[in-house]
């Protein structure tokens, strides 16, 4: 995946939870807990669809998004810590 998709999908993330936040009022936990909910729902979407693809992880929109999402929580968890 090149480096331009994949800002792509952490600014549409990034752009879901600010929306989120606006919308409902989120606190730090409660973006945290959206965030988790989202990196919940794209693991086991990215486990259904494995069973039926041999698509390598790295060309993967869905498994990227994991990572991404990764990345977005633990830097709203250092960003807690401060």
């Amino acid at each position: 995946m090149d480096a331009t998709r994949r800002r792509d999908l952490e600014s549409s993330l990034l752009s879901q939870l600010n929306q989120q936040t606006q919308e409902h009022g989120l606190s730090r936990s409660g973006r945290l807990l959206w965030l988790v909910e989202q990196l919940h729902n794209y693991v086991e979407r990215w486990h259904g669809m494995r069973s039926v693809s041999e698509q390598s992880a790295a060309d993967d929109d869905l498994f990227q998004m994991i990572e991404i999402a990764a990345a977005v929580i633990s830097n709203e968890l250092k960003r807690r810590e401060q």
